[in-house]
């Protein structure tokens, strides 16, 4: 089994990118936690904004973009960044990096 497979999710929005309209949601139950409806949506700008300021092309045919984890640095990824599920409509999954928001871009 993948490392944090997202078990579940809540949708908190929607975005129009890259010629792709897809929903943004955030993964409230993984293999190793769980979290709350409140704390899924307490992500919801910092992802909504986050992937808006995004200048790299999001992967071809993507129908979701999905927070694991909120704004954070780590030992491989010193950047502010959050860690995102992305889907593809043909069920492609991938995990990506997207730097967090910059306060006033």
């Amino acid at each position: 089994m993948p490392l944090h497979q997202v078990l579940a999710k809540t949708v908190i929005g929607s975005m129009v990118k890259d010629a792709m309209k897809f929903t943004l949601s955030v993964a409230t139950k993984t293999n190793f936690w769980q979290r709350s409806e409140k704390s899924a949506k307490d992500i919801r700008n910092a992802l909504t904004k986050s992937v808006a300021q995004r200048k790299q092309p999001l992967p071809a045919g993507t129908i979701d973009l999905c927070a694991r984890e909120g704004p954070h640095k780590s030992k491989s990824d010193r950047t502010n960044h959050l860690t995102v599920v992305h889907t593809a409509a043909d069920g492609a999954r991938g995990t990506m990096h997207v730097a967090a928001a910059k306060k006033n871009p």
